[in-house]
């Protein structure tokens, strides 16, 4: 097999033999071997191995791509879900939906996007062999667009579920899917950055998001991002196009997120999460001047729920006539004994606690620092 060598590399060659030539003419002639020409020599001669070992490098990566997807094909499924829209008389009218999962058990439980099979009153998965299954949605858990699907067959072969919090911009990565209905599509690149936060289709935001710029199209929804161990490190998910189709920029959910809940979307159909029972905003300096308050960060009660855990322990909501603010809900800065500067914060700390979990709550009321026990609540569904 021929060396394919740059315009750079035709010039250190050729110079190698000019110099080689030199060498041999001098020794011929009985002339002196200049010590300067035999260290040109040594540096040609290890450009040389240096160009030929970066080639030989480039095979090697090629080969253990192919080598990856060989190994996890047939742990990549074909979903296609049936929702019941309406048409414009609102006849009721079958519309199909296309995406892509993975296997994670040998006895056929498989993940893909919440979003690729919610509303389903069908789901059909056809395997890397072609056989096909109707599946059944075991769990889902919006908040994270992760779903769990199983299908009746064993001895399969599941993936290997890597770690993604070990997960660096620049390494390289594999994702597998179907996008517009062609099996099997394989697509490299890199991970572009990390951390990044997507809304879901139901609307909820997702953190910690991976940001890839392996080619990832309508289809590709719920197939792994693949690692150079073949290990999947992370569920595609979405992409940020003005046309709708691939420009760059994917997202996939870091697969630490689903190892938190395919236990519980698998026992339970669903995942149980702590709720505090609240509506809010964030506090900002503006309120805290106009209402002469001793704090100027946290989260500003809008609405408190009814019998929920926040009304139990006696939290206060914000008051408004005609859409203006008369009187200051509870600001809450602490919770479990961790700050709160805003909304945010405040509902990440939530969603890390357990429901039935008691705690302190510690808010500003009227001017003055207070605290309270709290019971978190579930969550309730559609919440």
């Amino acid at each position: 097999m021929g060396i394919w060598l740059t315009d750079r590399e035709r010039q250190r060659r050729t110079a190698f033999y000019i110099v080689l030539t030199a060498v041999i003419a001098s020794v011929a002639t009985g002339a002196t071997v200049y010590y300067v020409e035999m260290a040109y020599i040594r540096d040609a001669i290890a450009d040389l191995r240096v160009n030929q070992t970066t080639i030989i490098a480039d095979v090697t990566q090629e080969q253990l791509v192919t080598q990856i997807v060989s190994n996890v094909r047939s742990s990549i499924v074909h979903i296609t879900s049936t929702k019941i829209t309406q048409d414009i008389f609102f006849r009721p009218v079958p519309v199909e939906g296309t995406g892509t999962g993975f296997i994670i058990t040998q006895d056929g439980y498989i993940a893909t996007n919440s979003h690729v099979v919610s509303g389903a009153t069908k789901v059909e998965v056809i395997a890397y062999d072609g056989t096909e299954y109707t599946a059944a949605v075991i769990g889902m858990d919006p908040m994270t667009d992760i779903a769990i699907v199983k299908i009746a067959a064993a001895n399969l072969t599941p993936v290997t579920l890597g770690d993604s919090s070990k997960v660096v911009p620049g390494q390289f990565v594999i994702a597998i899917g179907n996008p517009y209905r062609l099996d099997n599509t394989v697509t490299l690149g890199v991970v572009s950055a990390l951390n990044r936060t997507i809304d879901t289709q139901e609307g909820y935001s997702i953190d910690g998001v991976i940001q890839t710029d392996a080619a990832i199209n309508p289809g590709n929804s719920g197939g792994p991002l693949i690692n150079m161990q073949g290990q999947v490190i992370g569920i595609n998910s979405a992409i940020l196009s003005t046309t709708g189709g691939y420009q760059g920029i994917g997202f996939a959910i870091p697969i630490n997120t689903l190892k938190t809940v395919y236990t519980e979307l698998i026992d339970k159909g669903k995942v149980t999460r702590a709720w505090l029972g609240i509506t809010g905003m964030d506090f900002s300096e503006n309120l805290a001047t106009a209402f002469k308050a001793p704090v100027s960060k946290g989260a500003l009660i809008v609405t408190v729920v009814p019998d929920g855990p926040a009304d139990g322990a006696g939290l206060r909501a914000t008051v408004q006539k005609d859409g203006v603010i008369t009187e200051l809900g509870d600001v809450i800065t602490e919770l479990g004994g961790v700050e709160v500067t805003d909304m945010d914060s405040l509902m990440k700390q939530v969603q890390k606690m357990q429901s039935g979990q008691k705690t302190l709550v510690r808010f500003v009321r009227g001017g003055v620092w207070k605290q309270a026990p709290i019971t978190l609540g579930e969550r309730p569904e559609g919440m």
